[in-house]
């Protein structure tokens, strides 16, 4: 909603859909990589807290922070993914209103 003059504009000249979703496309990569890493660092800060509480309830040592170290790839990436694909669709739905031709 905020970019629809700039959409309008775009598409005035002459720009093709792609050539108008683009920007926005790469704009959602990138705030999807800042919010993963904000969360890995807050899931895992949070964790070296909490661990000491946790292993007294499991009897083991380090339990959250053993849990999170050695499942980190698989963690991110599901995680990436699904905000990633939750940003471009819900970009692209907020587009296809401005990009009817």
């Amino acid at each position: 909603y905020t970019q629809r003059q700039e959409i309008g504009i775009k598409k005035l000249v002459g720009a093709t859909n792609w050539f108008v979703r683009g920007p926005y496309l790469m704009e959602a990569l990138i705030f999807t990589c800042i919010s993963i890493a904000i969360t890995a660092g807050v899931v895992y800060f949070s964790s070296l807290f909490l661990d000491p509480y946790v292993s007294i309830v499991f009897q083991k040592e380090a339990f959250l922070t053993n849990y999170f170290t050695s499942n980190i790839m698989w963690l991110l990436s599901v995680q990436f993914g699904a905000v990633l694909i939750l940003n471009i669709l819900s970009g692209s739905l907020a587009m296809r209103k401005y990009l009817r031709t």
